[in-house]
């Protein structure tokens, strides 16, 4: 078990209640204050007396969980995925386009063309 040497900054990490993230110092690394989640059910004995001891109080009053954090990291979830099927989308396209310039698409490729770029503006207007 790794030796607890202090912890800080308690706050709930999910709405739950089952995990707490606090700035915590171990005797393996003295000079640092390391972030940590410490979980009820952690597979780790020093996560779970870190858990414990904070919903306790031992390192002040557990703040409230703020799900601020995982809004956001759900829009930028969310953005990548659109940026992604977009190029994809585009790559897709180019081609398409290319043979309709140069007057060589077939008339399947225009029907692919036309249903590909209205999906790529129907997720731009998303």
């Amino acid at each position: 078990m790794m030796e607890i040497m202090g912890a800080s900054a308690p706050i709930w990490a999910n709405k739950e209640g089952t995990a707490i993230t606090l700035q915590v110092r171990f005797s393996s690394m003295p000079d640092q204050v390391l972030p940590f989640t410490a979980q009820k059910d952690d597979s780790e004995a020093h996560g779970r007396e870190l858990y414990f001891r904070a919903k306790a109080g031992a390192y002040g009053e557990v703040a409230p969980y703020d799900d601020s954090g995982d809004k956001a990291a759900r829009v930028m979830m969310a953005n990548k995925a659109k940026e992604v099927r977009m190029a994809r989308l585009e790559a897709e396209i180019a081609p398409l386009a290319r043979a309709a310039r140069l007057g060589i698409i077939t008339p399947e490729e225009v029907e692919k063309l036309k249903a590909l770029e209205l999906e790529s503006v129907q997720l731009y207007r998303e």
